[in-house]
């Protein structure tokens, strides 16, 4: 790989993660680079218009250009364009959060997301990760693939949370997924929000992304989950009838 571009992608990426903007110095400990070396390659990023720098602090933050790279990949994604009009029937007939994700590595990544009239704090941004494991739309994902039990067992030797997960239970969980179409937790990611979710199946017969109902726990309670269940097996399977031309 061209290292040049391996460095100014990572230094993009290490900007792009930080809740605020970030010194070279900071930079370049992280990294194990020279001052001089972050330095070049930042202002490169600076006059191409990814970053900028703070006047006041010195410091360096994204610009809205990654923000617009990220918005044009997302409306042309396939699974998003094809998702959206069920996403919306689901949000109509339910009133609470619909998101669309999609599985990378270990996490699940919110795509898409229609926010309930009474919004949470706690719901995750567009963008945001969370461990696969926990969330009910990283799950449904999971009980598709034929490497889930690998996944698990590689989760739990390196995630720091790994160990909050029991391989023999959650392979079991995944069989009863599987028979039913559809998972539920109960704060399986955000404490006192609840979710259901169904798998979009691909041609190959993989899951290829989920949609998922979320709402605090009073209002959707266990019942009314298993309630919505059709109505988001319903959804899943005429995006994945959709994708597949059917």
């Amino acid at each position: 790989m061209d290292t040049t571009i391996v460095k100014g992608l990572k230094l993009l990426d290490r900007i792009a993660h930080a809740d605020a903007p970030v010194g070279v110095t900071a930079m370049a400990r992280e990294m194990g680079l020279e001052k001089s070396n972050i330095h070049r390659t930042i202002t490169t990023l600076v006059s191409l218009g990814y970053v900028e720098r703070d006047p006041q602090s010195g410091r360096y933050g994204p610009t809205l250009k990654v923000w617009e790279l990220g918005m044009r990949v997302v409306a042309r994604n396939p699974i998003v364009r094809t998702a959206r009009p069920f996403m919306q029937m689901l949000h109509q007939q339910t009133q609470e959060t619909i998101h669309l994700t999609i599985l990378d590595g270990f996490d699940c990544m919110y795509l898409d997301q229609i926010r309930a009239p009474v919004p949470v704090r706690t719901m995750p941004p567009l963008g945001h990760r969370a461990p696969a494991l926990f969330p009910a739309s990283g799950r449904v994902q999971l009980a598709f693939r034929s490497d889930a039990e690998s996944l698990i067992q590689q989760f739990r030797a390196e995630h720091p949370r790994g160990k909050e997960i029991k391989a023999a239970a959650m392979l079991k969980e995944f069989a009863v997924i599987r028979q039913q179409g559809f998972c539920c937790t109960e704060s399986g990611w955000s404490v006192g929000i609840n979710s259901i979710a169904a798998a979009i199946i691909g041609r190959d017969d993989v899951a290829v992304a989920a949609i998922a109902v979320s709402g605090p726990a009073e209002r959707l309670t266990t019942e009314r989950m298993l309630g919505l269940a059709d109505q988001v097996l319903n959804a899943c399977t005429q995006v994945s009838g959709s994708l597949r031309g059917s």
